[in-house]
């Protein structure tokens, strides 16, 4: 699986259709960051993702960011 370390972006489609318990988000993101580089910061994206989701975190699903023009 040496393709996995050319990936730079993962996009998941959560419109909710098939998640309606609240919590899907977390199994995505415990395979994928759970043995690689980011594995010490699952906690963060995890504590990130529950304020998003509750309204508490300055972005929100569907914003994006890009770092090379700061937009």
């Amino acid at each position: 699986m040496d393709w996995l370390k050319n990936i730079e972006i993962v996009i998941f489609d959560l419109d909710g259709t098939l998640y309606q318990d609240g919590t899907f988000y977390k199994r995505y993101l415990e395979l994928l960051f759970e043995d690689n580089d980011h594995s010490a910061s699952l906690s963060v994206f995890l504590d990130d993702m529950a304020s998003m989701l509750e309204g508490r975190h300055g972005s929100g699903i569907g914003d994006w960011y890009h770092p090379d023009s700061d937009t």
